[in-house]
């Protein structure tokens, strides 16, 4: 039976590390705009979409997958996948729907 070594420690250390960054980018306290133009993050940038819309859209009337249908964003689309004018709809949206 194979013994976990130094390099299995540090694998589940940086997996933690991702698990929490990305709990922290989720959180909703980090402000939408900062989130969206995270660009050389690359945990941000890696975030699903209808995610970042679930977190800042709580309460709202309609719901994330709604916005995304409304702006053409695909179901499994990333953060990084967004186009400069998709991430303006979003902000615009979100303002518009949770009063953010």
């Amino acid at each position: 039976m194979p013994t976990s070594g130094p390099d299995d420690q540090k694998i589940v250390s940086l997996n933690a590390v991702r698990q929490r960054r990305t709990d922290d980018l989720l959180s909703g306290s980090i402000p939408l705009t900062s989130l969206l133009y995270r660009r050389r993050d690359r945990i941000a940038a890696n975030l699903l979409v209808s995610d970042v819309l679930t977190t800042y859209m709580s309460g709202s009337g309609i719901g994330p997958a709604g916005v995304m249908v409304m702006l053409g964003i695909a179901e499994d689309a990333r953060v990084r996948d967004l186009t400069a004018e998709q991430r303006g709809q979003i902000t615009d949206a979100i303002a518009a729907t949770s009063g953010r």
